[in-house]
């Protein structure tokens, strides 16, 4: 077409014509010829073929028209500003990168977007300039001087938009220890602030921060909470965390499900007891004393401290995950049996009493060993659970991985 209109005398086609056979990039070259002109508008050309490459997820026409956009001379169109901001977004969720372009000039479209209110632009900017990567551009691509302070309040402002991810980059400035910013206490206000919007990578490191210095059973249930939202969302690493607060039962699953079942036709309160203790890894004393009622959370199960552990002579609290969903829907059934006995008057004082000398007949009567629903652990391994560090030290490597921001 432009072959036709010099043909036809148009000196402008003409001029595009010889920019593209001239240039190494010919269609740069020839869009910046016409950008001048007034009957042709070269940004909302731009524009339009940037959106449509970020609603295609077409990565290469997309780097390419995000080039011309940063390259040509067309200044802060506001279409196009926010065109490129979609556009860093998209590459942001592929985790793809992109061509070194001008840092300057795309922190001025940047810069525009937030004047006019864009939250994301906002992201993008302030995590830049805060000296923090993107997936998809080094910091210093996208802001060539770093400034935290300016960068933490483009990023408080994002976070107040609604863009969650802004509360964990404000967390990671603020727990910098060397930044000018650094502030622990704001540092733990923001990764609350994270986690609470379901940000996996913010719950995984707040229970793992409140459970390695946790002294009381209020700080190992609520570091629980956290790390079981973010083991809920498939965290491996809050996963294999959480399996560290079970204590190992022996034998097969199949063989404690045909004995608790036949327990259940003896005396169904001891069946549910055996059957909460292989799932939460409960030694005998704990099994015999817990209480399901008031020991249930959303999350798994805490013994009270009227479980004690004999052996150690203290008493303390300890909570359990539980591992499988299934787990938890036992637990409730169990729940809903003792709750349903008590109010029918079916388990009185003189029976608890009697539950230890139940226990003992019951298992010898199926012939099952005890390690099959009892944990049998050293009195050292126990003790562990009664400190976050203590429980951190037998993690650490594990740990160290959960610190990480992703």
């Amino acid at each position: 077409m432009w072959s036709q209109a010099s043909q036809m005398g148009c000196e402008n086609a003409s001029r595009a014509l010889d920019a593209y056979h001239e240039s190494p990039n010919p269609l740069l070259s020839a869009l910046t010829v016409l950008v001048e002109l007034p009957e042709v508008d070269v940004s909302a050309s731009v524009s339009w073929a940037l959106a449509q490459a970020v609603s295609a997820s077409e990565v290469p026409l997309l780097l390419r028209n995000l080039e011309f956009a940063v390259a040509l001379p067309v200044g802060n169109n506001p279409a196009l500003c926010d065109a490129v901001c979609d556009a860093m977004m998209s590459l942001q969720r592929l985790r793809t990168s992109m061509p070194a372009l001008d840092s300057s000039r795309l922190q001025s479209i940047l810069e525009d977007c937030v004047r006019r209110g864009n939250s994301a632009a906002a992201l993008i900017l302030g995590r830049a300039m805060c000296g923090i990567d993107t997936a998809f551009a080094d910091s210093t691509n996208l802001a060539p001087k770093r400034n935290l302070r300016g960068g933490t309040a483009l990023l408080l402002r994002a976070a107040d938009a609604g863009m969650s991810d802004a509360w964990l980059l404000l967390h990671h400035v603020h727990a910098d220890g060397q930044g000018s910013v650094a502030n622990p206490q704001a540092a733990r206000f923001f990764l609350e602030k994270a986690a609470g919007t379901g940000n996996v990578n913010a719950q995984r490191q707040l229970g793992a921060l409140i459970l390695k210095s946790a002294i009381d059973a209020s700080e190992f249930e609520l570091g629980m909470h956290w790390m079981s939202q973010a083991s809920s969302q498939g965290d491996a690493i809050a996963k294999s965390l959480l399996r560290s607060f079970v204590l190992p039962v022996h034998g097969s699953d199949l063989e404690a499900e045909r004995a608790i079942n036949e327990v259940m036709r003896i005396d169904p309160w001891v069946a549910h007891k055996l059957r909460a203790s292989r799932n939460f890894g409960l030694t005998k004393t704990e099994a015999m004393s817990v209480d399901l009622v008031s020991g249930i959370r959303s999350w798994g199960l805490v013994v009270s401290n009227d479980a004690a552990d004999q052996r150690i002579r203290t008493r303390f609290s300890r909570t359990i995950p539980a591992l499988e969903t299934r787990y938890m829907e036992q637990l409730r059934e169990s729940v809903d049996f003792i709750r349903m006995s008590s109010e029918n008057g079916a388990i009185v004082n003189g029976e608890r009493r009697q539950r230890p000398h139940t226990l003992r007949y019951v298992l010898e009567r199926i012939s099952v060993d005890e390690s099959v629903f009892f944990a049998q652990v050293p009195t050292s391994k126990i003790s562990s659970f009664r400190q976050g560090a203590s429980w951190a030290h037998g993690v650490r490597s594990t740990l160290r991985s959960a610190l990480v921001s992703t």
